[in-house]
C-alpha cells in the first residue's frame, strides 16, 4: 500500500514531485506538521495551503513547494481559533518548564 510504503520513506528518498496523499505524509513525517490527505485537498479547494499545479486533472505537489510552505507559510493556514489554542498550550508549556 502506498501510505504505509510513504510512512517508512526517509527524506532523501522522497520523489521530487508527489500525489495529495504523499504529500500529506511528506508534510507529517518531515516537517512534523499533521496534515491528512483530506486537509490538502479542502486547503487546496478555498486557495489555502502549499500551491501545486496539475498533471491534467490531478494536483501534483513540487518537494520545494512543500518545504517552503512548512518553513513559511504553515501557521499562516491556521483557523485563529486553532492558533490561539496552540499559542495558549506553548504557554501553559513553557510555564511548567
Amino acid at each position: 500500500m502506498q501510505s504505509e510504503q510513504s510512512e517508512a520513506t526517509p527524506a532523501a528518498t522522497w520523489p521530487p514531485r508527489m500525489r495529495t496523499e504523499q504529500a500529506a505524509s511528506y508534510l507529517t513525517q518531515e516537517h512534523g506538521l499533521p496534515v491528512e490527505e483530506k486537509t490538502l485537498r479542502n486547503w487546496r479547494a478555498v486557495g489555502r495551503g502549499p500551491s501545486c499545479r496539475y498533471l491534467g486533472a490531478v494536483p501534483i505537489y513540487d518537494r520545494p513547494e512543500l518545504d517552503r510552505w512548512a518553513d513559511q507559510d504553515a501557521l499562516k493556514t491556521e483557523s485563529p481559533m486553532r492558533r490561539n489554542r496552540r499559542a495558549a498550550s506553548e504557554a501553559a508549556h513553557s510555564v511548567a518548564v
